[in-house]
């Protein structure tokens, strides 16, 4: 890295009286990256492929299904829908094969007590997967703070952050190839 004097005073004083080890452990830059409006940036990804959606609802699901040369859908609660397969993702014996291109993984993994158990499961698919979860650092979340409410689903049982959900799927063997 290629630090200018300026650059290096800036860090210094970032990190004060901070011991090494403990910016080593705790401390995470988050690299920059641009806001995406999900629909319109997963959809795209399925145009043509045969795709396993897991939670497949609302308007996500509505885009994949007009693209997709197949769609198929995993979600807990019952749905009158072609290749659709119910089954509870934080407790099941066996995980389905499907023949698939892709995998969307869109806002399920908040809801589940152990994501790592689903996410070793779709490892063995061996193809690319597009997780979403919400920022537990958004603009609108921080604001309910400020004012003593919390903004959260009732069903959902974490937050993930950038190095929450980096560490996470890589820790089951996946490559963070983009994220926004």
């Amino acid at each position: 890295m290629n630090a200018t004097l300026g650059d290096i005073e800036t860090e210094l004083r970032f990190y004060g009286g901070m011991e090494p080890e403990y910016v080593h452990k705790q401390i995470h830059r988050v690299p920059a990256t641009d806001v995406v409006d999900r629909v319109r940036s997963i959809a795209p990804r399925c145009a043509g492929k045969r795709v396993l959606s897991l939670g497949c609802t609302g308007y996500l699901q509505e885009a994949i299904d007009a693209v997709a040369q197949r769609s198929y859908g995993i979600d807990c609660q019952s749905q009158e829908r072609e290749w659709f397969y119910q089954m509870d993702l934080d407790d099941f014996e066996e995980f389905p094969k499907f023949d698939v291109d892709l995998i969307v993984c869109g806002e399920i993994l908040e809801h589940l007590a152990n994501p790592g158990r689903l996410l070793a499961a779709l490892r063995e698919y061996e193809v690319p997967v597009v997780i979403t979860v919400p920022n537990a650092f958004s603009e609108a979340g921080m604001a309910s703070l400020r004012r003593g409410i919390e903004n959260v689903n009732r069903e959902h049982v974490s937050y993930y952050s950038y190095w929450t959900l980096h560490e996470l799927v890589t820790r089951y063997g996946f490559e963070v190839a983009e994220w926004h």
